[in-house]
C-alpha cells in the first residue's frame, strides 16, 4: 500500500473523531526495520511519500480553517518507547522518562467504534 492508502485506512477515522473532540492516537508497533518510522513520518525525497504525521497535521489544520464558527486548540505528541523508557520526540531536552512517569490518558471507544 502507498502512503496515501495507509493514511486513509488507518488515520482518517481517528482524525474525524479528533475534529469532533475525541482524543485520537495512532500507534505504530513492530520490530526494528519493519517500517514504523517511514509509515509515521514518511520519506523526504518525494512529497507523495510523506507519512501519517505530516498528513494528519495538514488534514487537521485544513479542517480547522474550514470551521471558522469554532475555536480550536491543538496539542500534538510524538512519543517513542524504547527499552522501557519514554521519549517525547518534540521535547528539545530529549530527556528520557520512566514509563510510569509519563502522563496518563484514559482510553475510551466512541459509539461509532473509532
Amino acid at each position: 500500500a502507498n502512503q496515501d492508502e495507509v493514511f486513509e485506512r488507518i488515520a482518517r477515522n481517528p482524525l474525524n473523531g479528533v475534529m469532533e473532540g475525541i482524543n485520537g492516537t495512532i500507534f505504530a508497533y513492530g520490530q526494528t526495520g519493519s517500517g514504523k518510522t517511514f509509515t509515521m513520518t514518511g520519506g523526504v525525497e518525494r512529497y507523495t511519500d510523506r507519512g501519517i504525521i505530516p498528513r494528519a497535521i495538514s488534514a487537521i489544520f485544513s479542517e480547522v480553517a474550514k470551521r471558522s464558527d469554532s475555536q480550536y486548540t491543538v496539542h500534538i505528541s510524538y512519543m517513542e518507547i524504547y527499552n522501557d523508557l519514554g521519549y517525547d520526540l518534540l521535547d528539545p531536552s530529549h530527556d528520557a522518562k520512566q514509563l510510569e512517569d509519563l502522563p496518563r490518558v484514559t482510553l475510551m471507544e466512541a459509539a461509532g467504534g473509532f
